[in-house]
């Protein structure tokens, strides 16, 4: 009897006992950073900085994903101590090298444009501004991303929470079908940045050869969660905050959504506008403010 006790409370124990893995590449060996980690298709995480997650025995089946590598599913019974994902093989789209000079032109949001507000974005949640350009633009390459973000306040005077504490976003674009993100056709290295501070994220996509399509593209910024001070990612008390403009473009029409449905086959894009079921404003009123470098 004492025996069968014994290895009752010794399975609750394992059972209780989070296991830590580490995602890698298959090639290089070098650990992948903030891959997204889905347990049983209802529970998300990331992996830190060094690809590294723990996660406790109460799952079956468990799929990790890195966009530009092969999804990796496994049985929680087969797993390894070190998860190693496949590089997708692409083919690179042909190049036409003419000795026409380019025109390099900033649309969107403007240093001198003045935001209005900005809203609270966490973990596992994304804002998406869907941009259709006007004709001038159409297959314009696109170079340069870039969000602004408001400062994250401390509650109060005493609540040092949020000084100067770093934490991480990543940019996303997606192609359009149905007039809704469709596609991930890229994904950002993790880029730190400061709560307590205004915080421009920029991601020079030059090399990327991405252009901009006629029924247009989307763009999102993705909050992954603050670094805590002893150099641990925690997705708790952490959020970003992206600045939104009630101003219009005369070159691209643009719609913003929010999505916290990362776990869905088909994700519900929510526009910002309509999120407040009382809110007096049109969807097209307030958007994510953006800008974008583009070269024809």
């Amino acid at each position: 009897m004492k025996k069968i006790l014994f290895l009752y409370f010794l399975s609750i124990c394992y059972l209780g006992y989070p296991q830590t893995f580490v995602v890698a590449d298959s090639l290089t060996k070098a650990p992948l950073a903030f891959a997204t980690v889905i347990l049983d298709e209802k529970e998300m995480l990331y992996s830190n900085e060094k690809g590294v997650f723990a996660v406790q025995n109460h799952f079956e089946n468990i799929t990790v994903t890195y966009l530009g590598y092969d999804d990796f599913t496994s049985k929680k019974q087969q797993l390894k101590d070190t998860i190693f994902l496949s590089p997708k093989p692409f083919d690179l789209e042909e190049v036409t090298i003419t000795n026409h000079s380019t025109h390099i032109q900033k649309i969107g949001y403007l240093k001198k444009a003045k935001p209005i507000r900005s809203l609270p974005l966490s973990p596992k949640n994304e804002f998406v501004i869907k941009i259709i350009p006007k004709s001038d633009y159409v297959n314009s390459y696109i170079e340069i991303v870039e969000f602004p973000l408001a400062k994250v306040k401390n509650y109060n005077e005493t609540d040092k929470l949020y000084k100067n504490a770093p934490a991480v976003v990543r940019v996303n674009i997606y192609t359009v079908k149905n007039e809704l993100p469709y596609q991930k056709i890229f994904s950002s290295e993790p880029i730190k940045f400061i709560m307590s501070n205004k915080e421009m994220i920029t991601v020079d996509i030059s090399r990327e050869m991405i252009q901009l399509p006629e029924e247009g593209l989307c763009f999102g910024i993705e909050m992954i969660g603050r670094i805590n001070p002893d150099g641990e990612f925690v997705e708790e008390n952490s959020y970003t905050r992206p600045l939104l403009t009630n101003q219009s473009s005369k070159d691209y029409k643009a719609i913003t959504y929010l999505t916290n449905s990362i776990l869905k086959k088909t994700k519900d894009y929510h526009p910002i506008n309509n999120i407040n079921e009382y809110s007096s404003c049109k969807p097209q009123d307030y958007n994510l403010a953006i800008g974008l470098t583009l070269k024809n």
